[in-house]
């Protein structure tokens, strides 16, 4: 999970990549599937890339196969957005101790309350 987020973004510069969307993807299923650290690193990069993270500059947009041009932080959003069920019934997980839930509460929060990733 580190590798690919690091290869998706700059955390130096607070700038994703437009790669950064196809790879909210992998981290939604590892959050999904896999408990433990893994879980834990791909949770951690959404809530950095969700707060902090702008696209970098000349690589705003992804080009999305259905929906043609994205910004990338939307990209990132809508994601995420699509997987609220999802990362709902994550937070009720009680595997690996539940050392995930808080942070799968916070972004679920950034969701309810309406908060839009930074560089949307």
């Amino acid at each position: 999970m580190a590798r690919l987020r690091y290869e998706v973004s700059n955390d130096h510069e607070g700038t994703l990549y437009p790669a950064a969307v196809p790879a909210t993807t992998v981290f939604l299923e590892v959050i999904a599937d896999h408990p433990g650290q893994a879980r834990m690193e791909a949770l951690n990069a959404l809530l950095d890339w969700w707060s902090c993270f702008v696209p970098d500059p000349g690589f705003e947009n992804y080009d999305d196969p259905e929906h043609g041009p994205v910004n990338v932080c939307e990209g990132v959003e809508e994601r995420v957005r699509a997987a609220a069920d999802m990362l709902r019934e994550v937070a009720m997980d009680h595997s690996d101790g539940g050392r995930h839930r808080p942070a799968v509460r916070e972004l679920l929060r950034n969701l309810d309350d309406g908060r839009v990733a930074r560089g949307g």
